[in-house]
């Protein structure tokens, strides 16, 4: 029987994976809205400290995106990484901002940004779909705290989810083997042809779950699908994903 939901992008033989045992969700720009919950905390820290948005934001992103590429290689601390990224940015950014303390607005940053809810449509659905054809659970390159924070957004489909692995405890990040390998150790080592990898990011969640014998399901949005593709299927949003779940023959066979 098939494990592939109808309409996904994949080649015929991925048609003959078994159903998955394990169903992993990465969380930053596959369950919560990254982009949208950092621009908008960023927004409240220029109102609060009377900051250009037009001046600081760029150079914030262009900081924190250079910082988040060394993390791997360097073990950089997350904490370490919290405030430097204002450090770089309070330097580089002309906008009158230099006399402000980089820790201060690490925290009112930090605050905002898991403060409200900015789930990815479809998100709490795609867990409670998901948990009703395997066992589930989160792998994400970020720190312990604010990843369970952001987890506790998804309200009762959290319960759904039956453990979090995060980058801060395994001291190993995505794409990296010893972080896969943890996830299938925290999930009692099923057979990795039973696990499905669900995520956005094509080489951290498909290219690299997929050379490592795992079944795995990428979230383009709208991207275009790199080569190397063979055996990923492919969605254009998590609610494609979820409705395609939903009418599975897997799930239709699990549920019957």
């Amino acid at each position: 029987m098939s494990s592939t939901p109808p309409n996904a992008s994949s080649p015929t033989p991925e048609s003959a994976a078994p159903p998955p045992a394990w169903i992993f969700f990465d969380l930053d720009g596959t369950l919560w809205d990254h982009r949208a919950s950092s621009e908008r905390a960023i927004m409240a820290l220029c109102r609060q400290y009377e900051l250009s948005p037009m001046a600081f934001l760029p150079v914030f992103k262009h900081c924190n995106d250079v910082l988040w590429k060394d993390v791997a290689k360097t073990r950089m601390s997350f904490a370490t990484l919290r405030v430097r990224r204002f450090e770089m940015a309070l330097q580089q950014a002309a906008c009158g901002c230099a006399s402000l303390s980089a820790q201060e607005l690490s925290e009112f940053y930090l605050q905002k940004y898991v403060e409200e809810a900015h789930l990815v449509e479809q998100a709490a659905e795609a867990l409670e779909a998901a948990s009703r054809i395997a066992r589930v659970a989160v792998l994400t390159n970020g720190a312990c705290e604010v990843q369970n924070r952001k987890m506790a957004h998804l309200g009762q489909a959290a319960a759904c989810v039956e453990f979090l692995l995060c980058a801060e405890e395994v001291g190993a990040f995505k794409p990296e083997r010893e972080f896969y390998e943890a996830g299938l150790c925290r999930a009692g080592n099923p057979d990795p042809a039973t696990v499905l990898m669900v995520g956005d990011s094509f080489l951290e969640d498909a290219l690299m779950p997929r050379r490592l014998g795992w079944q795995a399901a990428w979230i383009s949005e709208g991207r275009p699908t790199p080569e190397g593709a063979e055996g990923i299927n492919v969605y254009a949003s998590l609610a494609e994903f979820t409705r395609c779940l939903n009418t599975s023959t897997i799930a239709q066979s699990q549920q019957g």
